[in-house]
């Protein structure tokens, strides 16, 4: 980890939030396999990224940023029906969860994924002079 930059340490900070969110989500009783799946493999290949030292795990950066956004956005569809219910102050799609826990986990989600775009164009590990 001596030789690893900032964008070494950017995915760790970024794998940390998926893992934040993956445990909210959860936590608060939501079960889509895409959106666990995706999020975990996220988390996978972030950690792989940092600690694999191999040119074939470079892409492992850019696809956590993919699985991510996959995640994210499955978990907005299926939210579609809690938003609606909070917004028009009835229960008529019988929506389970709490909006507070849904904007949580979007926000943990989309942070790691701002975090995974931008370690992107970062190096993984500082060059000698």
């Amino acid at each position: 980890m001596k030789n690893k930059s900032i964008g070494a340490y950017m995915n760790l900070v970024a794998a940390g939030l998926v893992l934040a969110a993956l445990v909210v989500y959860v936590i608060n009783g939501a079960a889509n396999l895409t959106v666990i799946a995706c999020a975990a493999l996220s988390l996978v290949c972030g950690l792989a990224y940092v600690f694999v030292n191999h040119p074939v795990v470079d892409v492992c950066n850019l696809a956590s940023v993919v699985l991510v956004t996959v995640a994210l956005c499955q978990y907005a569809v299926d939210s579609i029906a809690n938003f609606l219910d909070y917004f028009n102050g009835i229960t008529m799609f019988q929506s389970g969860g709490s909006i507070e826990s849904i904007v949580l986990t979007m926000v943990l989600m989309g942070a790691s994924l701002l975090v995974f775009l931008v370690s992107c164009f970062l190096k993984r590990e500082k060059t000698n002079r």
